[in-house]
């Protein structure tokens, strides 16, 4: 990391919870003892729940607050062109020894956010931990589908197809974060979005991770599972799985899904999964 911050106009970094949260505020301390000039950020659920944490570290010049994607863009803009960044939407500053947060940043909808570059992660360190053979034994590993065998190594990938939750969950800092704002990319779009990763990367498993899978999530996912003849031709060999908190499932499907027959949505896409070799995990 400190090599590749020599020249570097900013250093960002995010975090959810945990280890991610430790590492990455050790990582920081080392970038800012080496460059004490470069402009350092940092973005991600938790600092967005707690950015005054993070700026009260003096580390950063700005944590972004929510959905980043359009935010993280006018900020790097903003950082090249030395323009203050009190001007920029959705951040939250240091002033004075306390937070300051600018204009709110409305929830972008996937008409508005380009698709994400693929080909600058390099994939192969991914790759090579999860097929190591003692990889079942890893804390974080999914369990092996069935179809590739117990214990078995593969290569999977996490995506996230949607953005945000409307469920008002006390447990969840999604609320909080998000404003209860669930913006799903279209499906067509979803599908050549895979395509290309799969044709790039070849992965065995694809795992939707959406925070929200029910009420509206299971109307965007079974308009994906009914392009079956698209998905059988182009994915046959992904197995996909798929998790959901089952209260979110019954209290949302019958509201969410009721034209033709259509309410036991669970039901149909258990159904898909089996008969196309996908297994499910509900």
């Amino acid at each position: 990391m400190l090599e590749a911050c020599e020249g570097a106009l900013l250093y960002a970094t995010t975090g959810i919870l945990g280890f991610m949260v430790f590492d990455g505020l050790a990582c920081s301390r080392k970038v800012r003892a080496r460059f004490p000039d470069l402009a350092m950020v940092i973005g991600g659920w938790f600092a967005s729940v707690r950015p005054d944490l993070q700026l009260s570290t003096g580390l950063y010049q700005a944590v972004v607050l929510g959905q980043g994607e359009l935010t993280f863009r006018d900020l790097v803009q903003a950082i090249d062109a030395g323009s203050p960044l009190d001007q920029v939407q959705g951040l939250a500053l240091w002033r004075d020894g306390q937070v300051v947060k600018t204009e709110k940043r409305p929830v972008a909808g996937w008409d508005k956010i380009l698709n994400c570059p693929w080909h600058l992660l390099d994939i192969e360190p991914y790759r090579r931990h999860q097929l190591r053979a003692e990889s079942h034994r890893d804390v974080l590993r999914m369990p092996t589908p069935l179809a590739i065998g117990q214990r078995q190594p593969y290569f999977g990938v996490t995506y996230f197809s949607s953005y945000g939750c409307p469920e008002p969950c006390t447990f969840c800092c999604s609320p909080f974060v998000t404003d209860r704002r669930w913006k799903a990319m279209p499906a067509d779009r979803m599908l050549d979005d895979i395509q290309e990763m799969h044709e790039r990367w070849g992965f065995q498993v694809l795992r939707f991770g959406n925070d929200n899978g029910g009420g509206q999530g299971v109307e965007m996912l079974l308009s994906v599972y009914r392009k079956s003849s698209r998905i059988i031709k182009q994915y046959i060999y992904i197995r996909s799985f798929f998790y959901a908190i089952s209260s979110r499932i019954t209290d949302a499907v019958p509201a969410a899904v009721p034209r033709g027959g259509e309410v036991d949505a669970v039901k149909e896409h258990h159904e898909f999964s089996v008969r196309h070799e996908h297994p499910a995990l509900w």
